[in-house]
């Protein structure tokens, strides 16, 4: 979160994997071969992220969109709190069970492969 918060070149990039990192932490891995838009959809359904939740996620997808297409590519002031919102909405909507908070799967658990999708690992 120091990434993003620092708004440095890859705040963006940080930003979606934190996010990432918290939907697999709650049992929904995100394949890495979806694109950001698809991914935050399925995020929005495997989380039921309310609507602070999808504004902010909005905000992190637009972001990571600007810094790869961009050409000159600055981190928007508003992306810390828009992973806040989005982590906040996570917390009231899709609990961490104790354990998960405890060990985390994004932490325990190495990424699969690119071309895996869930289920398959």
């Amino acid at each position: 979160l120091r990434a993003v918060a620092g708004l440095g070149p890859d705040a963006a990039g940080a930003a979606w994997q934190e996010l990432v990192a918290e939907s697999v932490d709650r049992g929904s891995r995100v394949p890495r071969t979806e694109t950001v838009r698809v991914a935050a959809r399925r995020l929005v359904r495997a989380h039921n992220l309310d609507d602070q939740g999808r504004n902010g996620l909005r905000a992190v997808v637009g972001a990571v969109e600007r810094s790869w297409y961009s050409a000159q590519p600055t981190a928007d002031p508003s992306l810390p709190g828009a992973v806040a919102d989005v982590r906040q909405s996570l917390n009231r909507n899709a609990p961490l069970a104790l354990k998960a908070k405890v060990l985390p799967r994004s932490v325990l658990q190495p990424k699969p492969p690119a071309d895996t999708e869930p289920g398959d690992e």
